[in-house]
């Protein structure tokens, strides 16, 4: 199944392919150098890689809206970008999903505090803390959690996430929370 990637949201780089690429590299042993030297080489931007690398900056999961409960254990990844269009690539070799989990956020406006608590297959995970849109306490699970997601930031994962989601986290390493 294919598993489409942005390369910017509003405009700001999002270096999925490098953190995949990274996260490909470190905790898969099926992965073969040649397609990431022959093939990725020219999208890839290798100081970005580099630093995803040396900093464990990378992208362990996905988070996707799953309505037709499509995504299983088992199922083919096909890591693409520019997808349905001319200039469709697939920028990483076709792996399985190792594990599927549940995922829920939820936003709740008390007095002058956003609380959005994090649940992960039904099980609260962590919470944070808006005032004025800025974050005022942050779990560190959900630090790792938007980190895993590929995001440099809380804040970040916070934006893209800014409302109520009901969808799986899908794994293509060992990684489960």
């Amino acid at each position: 199944m294919t598993l489409a990637f942005r390369t910017q949201i509003e405009g700001k780089l999002t270096h999925f392919i490098e953190k995949i690429w990274a996260c490909l590299y470190k905790d898969t042993n099926e992965i073969p150098i040649i397609y990431f030297n022959e093939i990725v080489i020219s999208y890839i931007d290798g100081a970005e890689f580099v630093k995803a690398k040396r900093n464990g900056n990378s992208k362990k999961h996905t988070i996707r809206k799953d309505k037709g409960n499509r995504w299983k254990a088992g199922n083919d990844i096909h890591f693409v970008i520019n997808n349905r269009t001319k200039k469709r690539f697939q920028f990483a070799p076709k792996i399985q999903v190792v594990t599927v989990q549940i995922f829920e956020i939820k936003y709740k406006v008390l007095k002058e505090e956003t609380v959005i608590s994090i649940y992960i297959d039904k099980i609260f995970k962590g919470k944070v803390i808006l005032v004025n849109c800025k974050i005022k306490e942050s779990s560190i699970a959900v630090d790792i959690i938007a980190a895993n997601d590929g995001f440099d930031s809380t804040n970040d994962f916070l934006e893209w996430f800014s409302d109520d989601f009901e969808g799986k986290i899908i794994h293509w390493t060992n990684l489960k929370y």
